[in-house]
Parts: structure tokens; C-alpha cells; sequence
């Protein structure tokens, strides 16, 4: 009986004894960092090349007051043109060859306008708003107008293939910059042309100014 005894007593202090034993626990932290650059989003524009309307009559004066209007529109890269008469009223007299005082496109009577072109470098996949502005030159007798009708247009190509968007004069125009962070606008315009002006060569009747923002 005695060394059963001795034999559970043993037995219960050593589990007295682990029981006593301290349990080891900690925790410990690392800051997070990062360093942060400023990204300023590309924008330039730069021109590539005039709005031109080629040849276009000076009315002739057989109607006193009459000038004649050349409108140059942009669909895609071939330019639309429209030709007008107006009287001294500014009430539309006539839209087609013959017309009163004169009014075509030169001597041909074929239309050889070419569109103003702007290259942007944008950055890619965000929404570019555009206005453009159309300013007249010292030049007598001819006046630069916005025009009717699509005046401008944005493309992925310098080839003017691929439209992206257009926009009239009223409304401007906004377009997604494509992956390449390249992309064109085209710009058409109306001339307006009076008795007083002077016949010439690449004569200056004024500028086109494209402006852009994100």
C-alpha cells in the first residue's frame, strides 16, 4: 500500500509542477511606406497644317451688297462644301452654280479646300474637351467663320481614316485619347467673301485655334 501511495503522490506533484509553468507570447510592428511621384497627364498640341479653301470667287457686283460664302465641313478625309449667295440683308439668294453675283469655287468650279490639321499627344484612354475659335485677318473684304454643319473632327490616324468624335462650332467636341496617346483633329470653316475684296495668292484671312483640356 505504501509505494502505491508514494507513487500517486509523486505523480501528482510533478503535475502541480507543470501547471505552474509560464506561457511566452509577444507581438511586434513594420511601418508601411511608399514613395509617391507626381504623374502630369500629356498634352501638346501642335499644328500640321492650314485650313485652306483653295480658289473661290469675289463676287462679281452685278448685285449690289451680294457676297458669296464657301463652307468647308469635315467628314472624315474628304471635305463637304456648301456655296452660298447672300444679299445685303444677309437673306439667302441662291445655293447653286450659277449664282447671281458669280459665286463658285474658281475658275475650275471644282472644290480644292483642305482641312486644318492639328496634331495632340494626350494621355491615353482619358476624355480630351476641345474648343476651337476662328479669328479674322487684316485681309479686306473676306471674313473667317466657324461655319455649318460638322467643323471638326478627331481621328486615331494622321491619314484621317479612323474618326474618334466630331463636334460643330456651337458644341465643341470631346474624345477618349487612344492607347497610343496620339491623335488628330481636323478643322473645316466658312469664308465669307465681299465685293471689296482683292483678288490674290494664298492670301491670309485668318487663324484657327484648337484648345485642349482634361
Amino acid at each position: 500500500m505504501m509505494t502505491k501511495t508514494r507513487h500517486i503522490g509523486l505523480i501528482a506533484a510533478l503535475s502541480i509542477s507543470l501547471m505552474g509553468a509560464a506561457h511566452a507570447q509577444d507581438s511586434a510592428t513594420v511601418d508601411a511606406t511608399v514613395t509617391l511621384e507626381q504623374s502630369v497627364p500629356p498634352l501638346a498640341l501642335t499644328g500640321q497644317s492650314s485650313l485652306n479653301f483653295g480658289a473661290v470667287n469675289i463676287p462679281n457686283g452685278t448685285e449690289t451688297g451680294h457676297s458669296c460664302h464657301y463652307n468647308v465641313g469635315v467628314s472624315g478625309a474628304t471635305p463637304t462644301y456648301q456655296l452660298y449667295e447672300y444679299s445685303e440683308t444677309d437673306t439667302l439668294t441662291d445655293t447653286t452654280v450659277p449664282t447671281p453675283s458669280g459665286c463658285n469655287w474658281g475658275s475650275a468650279s471644282t472644290p480644292d479646300a483642305s482641312y486644318g490639321v492639328f496634331a495632340v499627344t494626350c494621355n491615353p484612354a482619358s476624355t480630351v474637351d476641345f474648343t476651337t475659335s476662328w479669328t479674322n485677318g487684316v485681309a479686306t473684304g473676306v471674313n473667317l467663320e466657324a461655319g455649318t454643319g460638322t467643323v471638326t473632327q478627331s481621328f486615331s490616324n494622321s491619314d484621317l481614316s479612323s474618326t474618334l468624335a466630331s463636334g460643330s462650332s456651337a458644341g465643341g467636341m470631346s474624345a477618349t485619347c487612344p492607347a497610343d496617346g496620339d491623335m488628330y483633329v481636323a478643322i473645316g470653316g466658312r469664308l465669307v467673301v465681299q465685293t471689296t475684296a482683292s483678288a490674290g495668292t494664298d492670301v491670309l484671312v485668318g487663324t484657327v485655334t484648337l484648345d485642349a483640356a482634361y
